[in-house]
């Protein structure tokens, strides 16, 4: 019992809750958006003068968010910005947001799953779109892709340290898994 007790300690000893945009208030935000390592693009996506479409900018706005820097402040800002374009993406992301949006979540695998625990809507969304790619990855030989089981033993492994993230993994990959199977016999959805 002490053992357990001794476990669960050090575990919660070094563990502080991770910082999103939500989060902050409005100078820690300023302060963020103030931040001479912004590129000018992150800006212009921010304040909606950029525009996300099947273009070469775009693709480079998502390269650059779904890679967000350590610094905490600018951590929240990318991963902000990337989930708004996660819940706006329509057709015309469709090719290459899942492939940014599996490398959000295996190089940022707690901060993101962290944040699905607090917001089921936007880890269906990943689910989703995630699934569609599984099921009829795209056909760019450029593009370093996994299949869902590759997918599912890489991040497992990721998150083997970390056993309070068991419940909300568990449900990412029951969610990707149902829009696989969907996509497999769309006449038995009700």
């Amino acid at each position: 019992m002490k053992t357990l007790l001794m476990l669960v300690m050090l575990m919660t000893a070094n563990y502080s809750a991770p910082l999103y945009w939500e989060d902050m208030n409005s100078e820690q935000q300023t302060q963020v958006l103030q931040s001479t390592d912004l590129p000018n693009d992150v800006i212009a996506y921010y304040n909606g003068t950029m525009q996300l479409a099947d273009d070469e900018a775009t693709d480079n706005l998502l390269a650059t968010l779904s890679q967000p820097p350590n610094e905490e402040g600018l951590k929240a800002l990318y991963f902000f910005l990337f989930n708004r374009a996660m819940m706006a993406s329509g057709a015309t992301l469709g090719n290459v947001l899942p492939l940014y949006a599996m490398s959000m979540v295996l190089d940022e695998p707690q901060y993101t799953l962290n944040y699905f625990i607090r917001n089921r809507e936007l880890m269906e969304v990943y689910c989703s779109l995630l699934g569609e790619t599984f099921y009829a990855p795209p056909q760019n030989e450029q593009a370093e892709m996994y299949d869902f089981q590759q997918f599912q033993n890489h991040l497992t492994n990721e998150m083997q340290p970390y056993p309070q993230y068991q419940t909300v993994l568990a449900e990412f990959y029951y969610f990707i898994q149902k829009r696989i199977n969907e996509l497999r016999a769309p006449h038995r959805q009700r």
